[in-house]
């Protein structure tokens, strides 16, 4: 949480190096396997609901390359809406400012969701594992959290109707005052 984004234009120009429009409106999922889950259509239905209801186009930021390619495939095949698939940048930064020019971010990933919280950004969690219900837990948006096992379509679409009504209130500044404290324990324990 302590990490700068990158400024707006950085932002900006990464997304027009891959081809994006940066005033666009967008829907970014991130996603990772996990065990034996293998229902990925519910993220592909609700990349096509958000672009159908919203005019949400897609962007998949696979985190983790190669380990997250196979998923992420998956879902874009079976997407009849337009969509963009990209690289993440190296820098930390500029992915939390890239986060940041989302609408709503829906992610497996942990890190996907915690750069998504550090942007600002609204997100949609599918817990695959208990440190994602804890985050959730912790930044009191546990009614946007699903386990991964019980994730279907209909619960992700809720979910962004939830956002794009106006539940998406952002604990980036809660997290980095309470970041601040620990910060101040140490170096008091520190002398």
């Amino acid at each position: 949480m302590s990490i700068s984004p990158a400024s707006t234009e950085d932002a900006d120009h990464y997304l027009k190096s891959n081809g994006i429009d940066p005033d666009g409106k967008y829907i970014c999922f991130s996603l990772r396997q996990w065990g034996d889950f293998n229902n990925y259509t519910a993220f592909a239905k609700a990349a096509e609901y958000a672009y159908n209801t919203y005019g949400l186009t897609p962007i998949f930021l696979p985190i983790e390359i190669p380990r997250d390619i196979a998923p992420t495939t998956s879902v874009i095949e079976e997407l009849e809406c337009p969509h963009y698939l990209l690289n993440p940048p190296l820098d930390a930064s500029l992915l939390i400012s890239v986060f940041g020019k989302m609408k709503t971010v829906c992610a497996i990933r942990l890190h996907a969701l915690v750069f998504a919280a550090a942007s600002g950004a609204p997100f949609i969690a599918a817990a695959y594992d208990i440190k994602v219900n804890g985050f959730m837990n912790y930044i009191d948006k546990n009614h946007l959290c699903c386990d991964l096992e019980y994730i279907n379509s209909r619960w992700l679409c809720t979910c962004i109707d939830k956002i794009m009504a106006g539940d998406n209130s952002s604990p980036a500044e809660r997290l980095r005052a309470l970041e601040k404290g620990n910060i101040n324990a140490v170096k008091e324990l520190l002398g």
